[in-house]
């Protein structure tokens, strides 16, 4: 299989996402696909990350 990673922060069609607010997102594809979300908290000096698990859709 294929893994492709796409940075949220880097969108800007149709709509950039706006720091320090809570979003959401939606996958369309045409072929089944695995969705994965990792979150990484960089807002103190200390990282942390969180990972969603993976759901097929």
């Amino acid at each position: 299989g294929r893994v492709r990673h796409v940075r949220i922060n880097d969108l800007i069609d149709p709509q950039a996402v706006p720091l320090g607010e809570p979003y959401g997102l939606v996958v369309r594809a045409d072929v089944p696909v695995v969705a994965q979300l990792t979150r990484l908290d960089t807002r103190r000096g200390g990282l942390s990350t969180a990972i969603a698990p993976g759901y097929w859709a």
